[in-house]
């Protein structure tokens, strides 16, 4: 038998089989690489969504924090001046983790419980780049807060009080008001500061005393 006949089918064999055997394993490598790269874009998405979740825990940790503490200030519009504080606090919280500031509008209810809800102007944006894959999320951090008290009680008394300082009398007035309300004042000028024990604190469990300093208007032209 021609050797050279046996050699050139083994040749041709030999080299069919290596090549079915190289594109297996340029497939396989391919598959891996794109594998790898499935995997690790998915674990960037769920490491930056995480950080969104962590964002949106810290602005409403942030806002429960701030909403006690501005309760210690001292009020002439209750609304106003507690918007103010709050968002004063807030920014404080939210600027020790780069946070956006002055980024919310508030909606406040005293009809019950004391309650605010912060609606933000613009949203929070994540991005992330690597390996040539960019992921972005946006996050929307609303948040509401809700106080275990029913100031409406204490705003009552704050209209009763204020009746009182708009009188002639306005000392009588108020110690006939004290028989049947627990509330303290001095009197600084025109001035009257009012201070009404409410609730414990959540975080600090002390006594908070509502503060108001109330001007007589009768008085006004003289201070």
């Amino acid at each position: 038998m021609n050797k050279k006949a046996i050699f050139l089918p083994t040749l041709a064999l030999v080299t069919i089989l290596i090549i079915g055997y190289l594109s297996y394993m340029f497939i396989l490598n391919i598959s891996k690489s794109r594998t790898n790269i499935v995997g690790q874009s998915s674990l960037e998405v769920i490491e930056t969504y995480e950080e969104g979740e962590k964002i949106l825990f810290y602005i409403e940790q942030s806002a429960k924090l701030a909403a006690w503490q501005s309760l210690e200030t001292t009020f002439t519009d209750f609304n106003l001046d507690y918007i103010k504080e709050f968002n004063k606090n807030l920014n404080y919280y939210l600027n020790n983790h780069n946070i956006i500031q002055d980024n919310y509008d508030y909606e406040l209810s005293t009809e019950d419980n004391l309650q605010i809800v912060g609606k933000p102007k613009q949203q929070i944006n994540l991005s992330k780049i690597q390996n040539n894959l960019s992921i972005k999320y946006t996050i929307n951090p609303t948040f509401k807060v809700e106080i275990p008290f029913k100031i409406n009680n204490f705003l009552t008394l704050i209209d009763k009080i204020k009746n009182c300082i708009n009188q002639d009398q306005p000392e009588q007035c108020l110690n006939e008001l004290k028989t049947t309300n627990t509330f303290s004042y001095t009197k600084e000028g025109n001035y009257f500061n009012i201070e009404i024990p409410t609730t414990k604190n959540l975080y600090t469990n002390k006594i908070i005393n509502l503060k108001f300093k109330l001007i007589n208007p009768l008085l006004k032209e003289s201070v």
